[in-house]
C-alpha cells in the first residue's frame, strides 16, 4: 500500500466509516455524501479547476451522484486527489514547504486554507487517532491476527480495494 493510498484509506474511515452510501451534516444546505463526504462546492471547484480533465475522463461535469452510492469510490478518490493535488500547489506557493498528510488532511475539511484555520485542528486529531488504528489493524492482519474491535475484515479489505 502506497503512502497516498493509505492516507485515503484513513480519509474514508474518518469521513464516513469506509461507508460510500454515508450522507453526513443533514442539517446544512451543502449535505456531504459518500466515502469521503464530498460537498458540492468541494466538486464544484474540481469541475472548475479541472474541466477539461473532467470532460476527458468523464465526458461531462460531475455531480453528486458521482460520489456517492456503491461504485462511486474510483470517481470519488479522483476527485479528493484532484482537489488536494490543486491546494497542495497553493500551499507551496504560499509556505515554500511541500504538504504534508497534516496539510492534506485539514485541506480536505476546512478548504483551500483548511490547513491554517483552528477550526481544522481537532479533524487532524481525530485523523490522527484514525491513523494509528488502521496501521494497528494492518499490523495484524499482515501477522495472520484477527482484527478485533479496530475494524471489520470486510472494511478492512474494502479500504485496501481503494482504487488510489
Amino acid at each position: 500500500m502506497t503512502a497516498v493510498e493509505f492516507f485515503l484509506c484513513v480519509l474514508a474511515m474518518v469521513e464516513s466509516g469506509n461507508n460510500p452510501n454515508a450522507v453526513g451534516d443533514l442539517k446544512l444546505r451543502n449535505k456531504a455524501y459518500g466515502l469521503y463526504q464530498i460537498r458540492k462546492p468541494y466538486l464544484d471547484d474540481v469541475n472548475r479547476i479541472y474541466r477539461k480533465e473532467v470532460r476527458e475522463k468523464f465526458g461531462r461535469r460531475l455531480t453528486i451522484k458521482d460520489v456517492y452510492g456503491r461504485g462511486s469510490e474510483g470517481t470519488a478518490t479522483w476527485v479528493v486527489k484532484a482537489y488536494l493535488s490543486h491546494y497542495g500547489k497553493l500551499y507551496t506557493k504560499k509556505t515554500g514547504r511541500n504538504p504534508t498528510a497534516m496539510v492534506y488532511a485539514r485541506i480536505h475539511n476546512g478548504g483551500p486554507h483548511g490547513w491554517r484555520k483552528r477550526s481544522t485542528w481537532g479533524y487532524w486529531l481525530r485523523f490522527i487517532r484514525e491513523r494509528e488504528q488502521v496501521k494497528a489493524m494492518l499490523c495484524r492482519s499482515s501477522q495472520g491476527q484477527s482484527s478485533g474491535k479496530l475494524l471489520s475484515r470486510r472494511a478492512t479489505r474494502s479500504c485496501l480495494r481503494q482504487d488510489g
